[in-house]
């Protein structure tokens, strides 16, 4: 018999989950007409696609670090933290836009 997938894959094992957590999450897999397996490897791979503040934040950093060293000070203009976060707005709406 072949595996549903075209290579291993890893396997995640949970234990001691409280049982009202286990009967929610069957619930919303039923609700989605996905077996509990799929419908958290799906929530999985939902939350682990997204990046976390600390990620984006040492985005920033180095793309700040970099910018700087380029004109060479290191020390931000009002100006120029108005752009970053511009730019930064600007990027999570198109994100935004994306998902919908």
């Amino acid at each position: 018999m072949q595996a549903p997938y075209p290579e291993a894959m890893p396997n995640i094992t949970v234990r001691n989950v409280p049982a009202d957590v286990h009967d929610s999450l069957l619930a919303k897999a039923e609700t989605e007409g996905l077996s509990l397996q799929r419908y958290l490897v799906m929530v999985l791979t939902e939350h682990a696609s997204r990046r976390s503040n600390a990620e984006i934040l040492a985005e920033h950093q180095r793309v700040m670090r970099e910018h700087y060293a380029e004109i060479g000070t290191t020390r931000p203009t009002s100006d120029d933290i108005r752009k970053v976060i511009d730019e930064s707005t600007k990027e999570r709406d198109r994100r935004g836009e994306r998902q919908r």
